[in-house]
């Protein structure tokens, strides 16, 4: 079994290559249910492997009988069976030809079904942190390798490692001095494998590898063909893909140099081995003590040994990349499934609350995403969690729908225990929807049908206008036979979210969980979306996680979050008043007018006083100053600051979310925020020439309002006292950042 996998780089842990025959003991886990299969293809192969014996016995006796004893009768005798023996051979090699690519077509079959299955049994943690092009190479590459290793490669060993013995035990029949001659000079034979084995080997490994980097790298650019043309990234993307290329022709070439070396050492070993056993048989027949038949029969039969020696090491590269290949994919089966439950019971239809009593939870074990939370969420309401970025509101929902499991505390529905619930009857009374809307390869009937397999065309149909999409669907060319990719690129934002709405609806959830569900919308939509939810929240209990707090205005409660604490809960004015996160939250988004298409904005200049930097500047000034930001739109993905780079700009974020990271000391690359509606970076440029002290990339698509140091300059030649209170703010700063790299 492999140690090592793509999640768990060889770098990082022991290697120990499977190797040729590791790899077919492994296959012999994929055999044993064929055992009868595999006794008919070996039936074969023995019927091959005695024919070419015979026709070693058949020279001695042609030479010795038939030419010196001028024997008519007993050749006619010996033709005849040596064709009856060829149709039987013919018959042979059919059977096992068919029978061999029967075996490999369900060897394969239940390997890719095992992997499928597999896949469907990890935890959700795994597919954070997997990479998809990586996971692609185990269906393509590897069990192509392993697809030739059964189908021909492995009858091929069968085959000369038995005429192989075969050969050495007629040898000592037909010639017991040159057998031992023969036995003493093969080791030469081994020599390559011995040499070169391991190193192919791991090169081999290192190849699929490099596989997986290029598979995942050419589904990257697949994907993100928008961007790379919107930003002239095609030289940048090649550049990568042709560095990409260099490394795996590099790798290709020492696994094939090894293996090819492997071969040709054997090669010169089994040569030298033929003509030290032909010279001194020579001598041995020139002395009388071997017939001349003997001699070429035994040569014959030297010959299938050689000829067996020699192929068996011509098909090493193949088992070297199907070992690979295979330990590429039990570095996949080894991950762990999710723990099964002992024993469980169907989740009771929800009809009254659901509970959250002092839970607590962490991904990693260390940081603590949830602390000691509870609450309480009647049937029948719309309630939401907000809270800056890491502040645990995604967590609550993935412990509700049952993604992640906390052991310390409780979390229930109507006093039903969730752990001991089956996640099946959970699931199907909970519709979601979440930001990113992954649409399948299929027509848009049976995108929203994925919501419920068993809904009919009406139901579908019924489902897709209280999502309001009905009117646009049956205006396309093929109605609901429109065929969508998995990206739904011929759609709008809007289009595909109501979609999701449509598949969620669909199974007619007693729950329906928005996860941040139109936070990636522009203002129009989002609000036209937000109008539909609020009319289908009457019939249902909506829960919805958002940092968008506009969207939450009119919930029956809103929880709060911070650093994984539940610090405030009421309705959007009894928050307001609390004066506390919400509030400041709700300070920060504020104040901001955004176009329908989102791609421009303006600040109102109150709105700017709450930035400590323009706390103290006159009202006039303000409303100056916010007539010189500039809108800036920046896609997902994209780097909008680069530690190091020269900087004379601040950016407001009006929408959309922001990565701040930067390197430490030791090289190794420190998060030091994540920042969303309503925060503020890069306001040192407006002061002086400075480099960048950090890195600041989009999470999502923003919005961004940015001011030049040109233009502020004005306000600090207005108002020059501001500048003394300006510096402080940023020396406090830059120490706070200091202090977090160094930790």
């Amino acid at each position: 079994m492999s140690s090592a996998s793509p999640e768990h780089p060889a770098g990082e842990v022991p290697f120990v290559p499977m190797g040729p025959f590791g790899f077919l003991r492994r296959l012999s886990d994929f055999l044993r249910p064929y055992g009868p299969r595999c006794a008919l293809i070996l039936l074969g192969v023995l019927v091959q492997v005695g024919f070419y014996m015979f026709l070693a016995f058949f020279y001695k006796m042609v030479f010795d009988r038939v030419i010196g004893g001028h024997d008519g009768q007993f050749l006619n005798h010996i033709l005849g069976l040596t064709g009856l023996f060829l149709v039987l051979l013919i018959l042979a090699e059919l059977i096992q030809g068919y029978l061999s690519a029967d075996l490999g077509a369900r060897v394969i079959s239940d390997i890719r079904q095992g992997i499928y299955t597999h896949l469907q049994r990890l935890p959700i943690g795994f597919y954070a942190r997997a990479q998809v092009g990586d996971l692609m190479t185990r269906f393509t590459n590897d069990l192509s390798v392993i697809d030739r290793a059964v189908t021909i490669s492995l009858y091929k060993v069968a085959f000369h490692t038995i005429a192989a013995f075969t050969s050495v035990v007629l040898l000592f029949f037909m010639e017991w001095r040159l057998a031992l001659i023969t036995l003493a000079a093969l080791p030469l034979s081994a020599l390559g494998p011995k040499l070169f084995g391991s190193r192919a080997n791991r090169a081999g490994y290192e190849l699929k590898q490099e596989e997986s980097g290029l598979t995942g790298l050419l589904q990257e650019n697949v994907l993100a063909q928008k961007v790379i043309r919107a930003f002239g990234l095609h030289q940048a993307f090649l550049d990568r893909f042709q560095n990409q290329q260099k490394e795996w022709r590099r790798k290709s070439v020492r696994m094939n140099l090894s293996s090819s070396f492997s071969e040709k050492v054997s090669g010169l070993g089994i040569l030298m081995v033929q003509v030290l056993v032909i010279g001194v048989g020579a001598y041995l027949s020139l002395r009388g003590y071997l017939s001349g038949g003997s001699l070429v029969g035994f040569v014959g039969l030297l010959a299938s040994l050689g000829n067996a020696a020699k192929t068996l090491t011509t098909f090493i590269p193949d088992l070297v990349q199907a070992a690979a290949g295979m330990q590429h994919i039990d570095g996949l089966l080894n991950e762990p499934c999710e723990i099964p439950r002992e024993s469980v019971s169907p989740v009771p239809q929800f009809s009254k609350e659901i509970r959250f009593e002092d839970v607590t939870f962490s991904y990693t074990g260390k940081e603590v995403s949830l602390d000691n939370v509870s609450f309480t969420i009647p049937a029948g309401k719309s309630v939401a969690f907000v809270g800056r970025s890491g502040s645990g509101k995604s967590t609550v929902l993935n412990l509700l729908t049952q993604f992640y499991r906390s052991e310390d505390g409780a979390i229930t529905i109507d006093g039903h225990d969730l752990r001991k619930g089956s996640e099946e009857s959970l699931r199907s009374q909970i519709g979601p929807v979440f930001q990113d809307t992954f649409l399948f390869n299929a027509t848009i009937r049976e995108n929203i049908r994925q919501g419920r397999l068993d809904a009919t065309d009406e139901e579908v149909e019924g489902a897709a206008r209280a999502a309001e999409i009905h009117d646009f669907i049956v205006s396309l060319p093929r109605g609901y036979d429109a065929v969508v990719s998995q990206t739904g690129g011929q759609l709008s934002g809007g289009q595909r979210q109501r979609l999701a709405l449509a598949r969620a609806l669909l199974r007619n959830p007693s729950i329906l969980v928005l996860d941040e569900a139109t936070s990636a919308l522009d203002p129009a939509t989002e609000a036209a979306i937000n109008v539909t939810l609020e009319r289908l929240a009457k019939d249902r209990t909506v829960i919805s996680v958002t940092h968008r707090l506009a969207s939450v205005v009119r919930m029956d409660c809103i929880f709060v979050l911070d650093k994984g604490r539940l610090v405030e809960r009421g309705t959007h004015q009894e928050l307001l008043a609390l004066k506390g996160v919400y509030h400041e939250m709700w300070q920060k988004q504020h104040g901001f007018i955004i176009s329908d298409e989102g791609k421009h904005a303006q600040v109102e200049g109150t709105r700017l006083r709450a930035i400590p930097l323009f706390k103290d500047v006159e009202e006039e000034l303000l409303g100056s100053l916010a007539g010189r930001f500039v809108s800036e739109a920046v896609p997902k993905g994209e780097t909008v600051i680069r530690e190091g780079d020269l900087g004379d700009k601040f950016y407001i974020t009006v929408r959309g979310k922001v990565e701040v990271t930067t390197v430490n000391a030791q090289g190794t690359t420190v998060r030091l925020a994540v920042l969303q509606d309503g925060d503020y970076f890069g306001e040192i440029a407006l002061l002086e020439d400075v480099r960048r002290t950090a890195t600041i990339r989009t999470v999502e698509d923003s919005l961004f309002l940015t001011l030049t140091r040109p233009k502020f300059e004005y306000l600090l030649g207005e108002l020059p006292e501001l500048r003394a209170g300006f510096e402080q703010v940023m020396k406090e700063r830059q120490e706070a950042r200091a202090k977090a790299t160094a930790g």
